[in-house]
């Protein structure tokens, strides 16, 4: 019988790790997005769920997240137990993962930013406020996805590599 590389073992941890995180987190989100957030007095949250295209991302993207994260705790359970299915679909979890974090950038640039440009924050402390939150808000989207991203691209390349391969094919 094959030893596991070690690599497997790692991302089948962070797989269950991640995507059961992503499980527990998942809900408290949305409850803050359409609870609490939605109806905060500030400008900024104000012009973000005024806008129809950010709300159906919102929606959308949680939803396919949500799935997401039960086929990453799933495959991280088949990696552990060297079933072949599970290198194929943590395969196309990195695929998908990728893509997320790099729509989730252009939903940034394109959505966004425009319409935090476009708000009137008015003059004094409030608008030095407003400034400031909406700059840190961008640049914490980016830099959210640019980290969201390195993990999906290590699994892509771990789980093709020769050694790891091998590791999911059946013994006779």
């Amino acid at each position: 019988m094959q030893q596991r590389p070690t690599s497997v073992t790692v991302f089948g941890v962070l797989n269950i790790v991640f995507g059961a995180l992503a499980l527990l987190c998942l809900p408290i989100t949305l409850l803050m997005v359409f609870g609490v957030f939605k109806h905060a007095p500030d400008p900024t949250t104000k012009a973000l769920y005024g806008n129809p295209l950010y709300v159906s991302w919102t929606v959308v993207s949680s939803v396919v997240g949500l799935i997401a994260a039960v086929v990453e705790l799933v495959a991280g359970i088949g990696l552990l137990k060297l079933l072949p299915w599970a290198r194929v679909t943590s395969i196309g979890f990195a695929i998908y993962g990728i893509f997320a974090s790099i729509a989730s950038m252009v939903m940034t640039a394109v959505v966004m930013i425009p319409i935090v440009q476009k708000m009137d924050t008015g003059s004094g402390p409030e608008h030095a406020a407003a400034i400031g939150g909406m700059i840190g808000g961008v640049i914490g989207g980016i830099a959210g996805s640019c980290g969201a991203i390195i993990y999906p691209i290590l699994l892509l390349i771990f789980m093709t590599r020769p050694k790891v391969k091998a590791a999911f094919v059946p013994q006779a």
